[in-house]
């Protein structure tokens, strides 16, 4: 889809990688390009400057364990705001990857809001009717995320001792669909990154909640049943 816009209305996201050195000074390069044709143009590279989000320097252990959610919102909350992206997804590029899956989403959706809102056949009523219609047929996604890597440890590792690490924006999106909310850091009840043994935990006690409405038929279909509740048999 092509939407035509004055220059002034274009709000532009950069997206791409901004880890390495050779990555920071390709996104320079690009932005001022940019805005050299006089663009608006927001770069999460340019949250490496003295006192921005991702400047270590300025972080204290407290705070830097709380960045994953911070950093996450605030590039989605610029992503959002944004009207055209320009990408870089290159392959190591954990956080533009999942950025560009974050956009294409959303404009998955604002397409098909905006298709029911904009027919004019519909009544407010019938128009109200196909948003739910199409909630219900495209449902909330509990979600349960796990790492399974021999190199996480609770151990303490500093400096070029670390021999692990996620992506902070990566982490920060995991804790958000996990949680259910944007910007709740794990240090305020966040749900962080959890092993498999926890996802296989908490499903086990979500189907023991669930309110079981069976009849047998016979004898067989009753065995089947008390064994399902009695975690003899998984489906």
């Amino acid at each position: 889809m092509i939407i035509t816009m004055k220059t002034n209305e274009i709000k532009l996201y950069m997206l791409g990688d901004m880890l390495s050195k050779g990555s920071q000074l390709l996104r320079a390069q690009e932005v001022e390009q940019l805005r050299e044709i006089g663009l608006q143009v927001y770069s999460a590279a340019e949250q490496n400057k003295d006192g921005d989000i991702n400047d270590k320097k300025n972080q204290t252990k407290e705070s830097n364990a709380d960045l994953h959610a911070h950093i996450f919102k605030k590039d989605i909350d610029n992503i959002m705001a944004s009207n055209v992206i320009v990408a870089n997804p290159e392959r190591y590029a954990e956080g533009s990857i999942c950025e560009l899956g974050a956009v294409e989403m959303f404009n998955h959706i604002w397409q098909v809001m905006t298709d029911i809102i904009n027919d004019p056949r519909l009544s407010a009523e019938e128009k109200v009717e196909l948003v739910n219609k199409w909630l219900h047929e495209n449902p909330y996604k509990e979600t349960y995320c796990y790492l399974a890597d021999i190199r996480c440890t609770d151990i303490e590792e500093s400096g070029y001792d670390r021999s692990f690490y996620v992506n902070q924006f990566v982490r920060g999106c995991i804790v958000a669909a996990q949680t259910g909310q944007r910007g709740v850091p794990v240090s305020q009840g966040g749900i962080d990154i959890m092993s498999w043994e926890d996802i296989i935990e908490t499903l086990r006690l979500e189907i023991e909640e669930e309110e079981y409405d069976f009849e047998a038929e016979d004898e067989e279909d009753e065995i089947v049943f008390e064994a399902v509740l009695n975690s003899e048999l998984r489906f």
